[in-house]
């Protein structure tokens, strides 16, 4: 599938130039931008973000697909960046897995291809807080999106939600 070697030549390009930490990307506007162009509502700091405790959520119900973002409960502008990338990233998950006919909760990568990548990139905390809060069926796509946040561009993000997606 030409998607996925995309996305793995993407994070092994990045995994050799980029820190695993967080960081505030110049693409962000255009990813955010490229979010509501492929038709996903975008709301910011909603009532979501003041009655859950969390950083953003991708929802998705048949034709209704929204994002949520809450900069306000994050401590940093990186973190609030790193979400950007982290929900773009189900985004791109919801797109693949329509094409592909596959539930919604397959990753992109394969479990083996993302076990390894988890094992090298992601950090022992990353891993156990994904398996405290989210429920099992929900870590594969979990572990992708921590990797994407932490390995790839946001410009690298918008680039595969507008081949994968195209205009949902």
């Amino acid at each position: 599938m030409k998607i996925k070697r995309l996305f793995l030549a993407a994070l092994a390009a990045l995994s050799t130039t980029l820190p695993a930490q967080a960081r505030v990307d110049s693409g962000t506007q255009a990813l955010l931008a490229e979010i509501q162009r492929q038709g996903i509502t975008l709301h910011i700091d909603s009532h979501r973000c003041k009655t859950e405790d969390i950083y953003g959520s991708f929802i998705f119900a048949g034709d209704n697909t929204e994002m949520h973002l809450c900069p306000a409960n994050t401590a940093s502008d990186d973190k609030a960046a790193a979400t950007v990338r982290h929900e773009a990233m189900h985004a791109i998950q919801r797109c693949i897995n329509i094409n592909r006919g596959t539930a919604f909760n397959t990753p992109v990568l394969s479990v083996e291809e993302l076990r390894q990548h988890v094992n090298t990139y992601l950090s022992s905390e990353r891993v156990e807080f994904i398996k405290r809060v989210y429920q099992r069926g929900h870590w594969l796509i979990e572990f992708e999106a921590a990797l994407a946040e932490e390995q790839m561009s946001a410009d690298q993000i918008r680039n595969h939600l507008v081949n994968t997606c195209g205009r949902m």
